[in-house]
């Protein structure tokens, strides 16, 4: 691992790290002893900036969302004028369609075992998907006000319908990556943002 001066910066470069081997090998593969062989340190430096498996796991959990609410984020902010291909794009910001947001639902998945028997994490999750359903939300509260969706739709409804589509297309796009390759899951989104569109 390279000298890093910053102390989140080490953490977060830790938590890259156990990423990789949550993807590769699963939660049972992450032990400090692993991710100081997988990053080139020993295992006091990893003990260091991580109290435990449970404080390491967290904020590598915590850090797969974050990663994904910049994707969206970015989409959105991205755009310089709001329409339904806005929607298209920031729903493409969360879907498993390149390496890095994969990894990052792989890493969600393998926590979802875990936030069953873990309020905190349980509570983490949540605060997770709302914040990614709120701002879906105001994306498609906005397309309603300028005319692109009609001006009936409920706009919290979609929002809901709208992530559960997400999370149910990641899980089979993750899980059978041959048969949802990423012109198929953009095809299956764009078919379901054009039925919203039409009420």
């Amino acid at each position: 691992m390279p000298p890093l001066a910053d102390h989140d910066e080490r953490r977060a470069t830790v938590a890259e790290v156990a990423a990789d081997l949550i993807e590769q090998r699963g939660l049972d593969a992450v032990t400090f002893r692993e991710i100081a062989d997988a990053a080139g340190t020993s295992t006091a430096i990893v003990s260091h900036y991580f109290i435990d498996k449970k404080d390491l796991l967290r904020f590598t959990y915590g850090a797969a969302a974050s990663r994904a609410r910049r994707r969206l984020d970015g989409q959105v902010e991205a755009e310089s004028e709001v329409d339904e291909k806005t929607l298209v794009g920031a729903v493409e910001a969360l879907l498993p369609l390149d390496k890095g947001s994969r990894r990052d639902w792989r890493v969600w998945f393998a926590f979802w075992g875990l936030a069953v028997a873990d309020p905190e994490l349980a509570a983490e999750q949540r605060a997770h998907v709302r914040g990614a359903r709120d701002e879906l939300a105001g994306l498609i509260g906005r397309l309603v006000a300028l005319g692109h969706l009609p001006e009936d739709l409920d706009v919290e409804d979609s929002a809901r319908d709208l992530l559960v589509v997400v999370m149910g297309l990641a899980a089979q796009a993750v899980f059978d990556p041959k048969d949802w390759p990423p012109p198929r899951q953009r095809a299956f989104i764009a078919r379901h943002i054009a039925r919203l569109s039409r009420g």
